[in-house]
């Protein structure tokens, strides 16, 4: 999904891997909302959580990740307002974080609700960052750096143990036997 905004200046999207997100609404100018991204359980697995957890701990629905675009030649000041599931409220306590420059740090909450965080982002001219409730790295450098650690270290080797639902490896470090 992208979402441009009412001034066609800035552009919130999930079109890349990592990203989760559900419908964005702009709220006023430079304010956004976005909801969490529903999760289909099997009844079995929804049982267990509701027996044991009260039903909370549904992964995507308590995790974020959007990418916000400033597509003007001006400095911007936007807030995104994500919201949270009821399932999913207990484990978003901050912090939340922004990467900008290829780096994640904690980003700035001007709100922190049971129900949603705000975050207040200022963006430079043509600037991109990631909002996230953490710090994730997309599946492609998660191989490299497994790779690299195999290659460095002589106790380490480096495997895929099957693929994803979407056909990405899953990686796995190893260790010999003791």
């Amino acid at each position: 999904m992208i979402f441009l905004d009412s001034e066609k200046s800035i552009q919130l999207d999930d079109d890349f891997e990592c990203s989760s997100i559900g419908e964005i609404k702009e709220l006023k100018p430079n304010f956004f909302e976005i909801g969490f991204k529903p999760e289909i359980l099997p009844d079995w697995f929804q049982d267990f959580l509701d027996e044991h957890f009260d039903g909370a701990g549904v992964p995507k629905e308590y995790s974020f990740c959007v990418r916000a675009n400033n597509l003007s030649d001006t400095e911007q000041t936007i807030t995104l307002r994500f919201l949270f599931s009821p399932a999913g409220r207990q484990y978003l306590a901050p912090h939340h974080w922004i990467k900008k420059f290829g780096a994640w740090t904690w980003a700035d909450a001007t709100s922190d609700d049971r129900d949603y965080v705000d975050i207040k982002i200022n963006l430079a001219p043509k600037e991109q960052v990631w909002v996230a409730s953490a710090p994730l790295e997309e599946p492609d450098e998660v191989v490299r750096k497994c790779i690299e650690l195999a290659d460095y270290f002589d106790f380490l080797t480096y495997r895929e143990i099957g693929r994803s639902e979407q056909g990405r490896p899953i990686p796995v470090l190893e260790t010999p036997e003791r």
